[in-house]
């Protein structure tokens, strides 16, 4: 700061003094304390939300979604997870890392998310999960917030090409094995006819 502003912050500072009712501190002195402060640098962050139908009781995606083997096989990584609030988990064959936040009653999970992508400086983001009854199965609805900049558009499509497609056909009703109902085996239908 040149002389000129050194005098006007001076002034400035003097001027509240009587308010204070303390001697106004010399511009050195404060200097001399805010030296050692980081600087802050505020990072821009995106966020989005998504919805889908899961064809499973929201009970079983709750389990599924917290369960290290069962996160695994709907989404295809490998995947562990601690259960319980503060519990860490890892996904994504190790891409994706957090916590648990907080739990509510297999309707909602939080947990803090980021990716091996994530700048070293930026904090983790929060993932809010909620689940209802819908016709079909469950309305799984994804609120992904504190992401860094830049991110956002290709972590969406990643939720819905890497979690929400897998679980649809991971949580869909598999066709019997066997006989469909009504129709006899072809060897019992032979055997009648001869």
């Amino acid at each position: 700061m040149g002389n000129d502003a050194e005098a006007v912050v001076e002034k400035r500072v003097s001027s509240i003094a009587p308010l204070l009712d303390t001697k106004p501190p010399r511009l050195a002195e404060v200097r001399e304390v805010a030296a050692p402060l980081p600087r802050i640098e505020w990072m821009v962050t995106e966020g989005f939300s998504l919805s889908t139908v899961i064809p499973a009781a929201p009970l079983r995606v709750y389990r599924a979604w917290l369960d290290g083997r069962e996160h695994g096989a709907f989404t295809g990584r490998k995947a562990e997870v601690e259960p319980g609030i503060g519990g860490a988990f890892v996904a994504g064959d190790g891409y994706i890392r957090g916590r648990t936040l907080a739990l509510s009653g297999g309707r909602r999970i939080v947990q803090a998310w980021r990716t091996s992508d994530f700048p070293a400086a930026s904090e983790d983001s929060v993932v809010e999960i909620l689940l209802e009854e819908a016709p079909g199965g469950t309305k799984l609805t994804l609120h992904h917030t504190g992401l860094p900049e830049g991110q956002g558009a290709r972590i969406r499509d990643a939720w819905i090409d890497g979690y929400f497609e897998p679980m649809k056909r991971f949580f869909s009703p598999r066709p019997r094995r066997g006989r469909a109902k009504g129709k006899e085996p072809a060897r019992r239908r032979a055997r009648q006819t001869r």
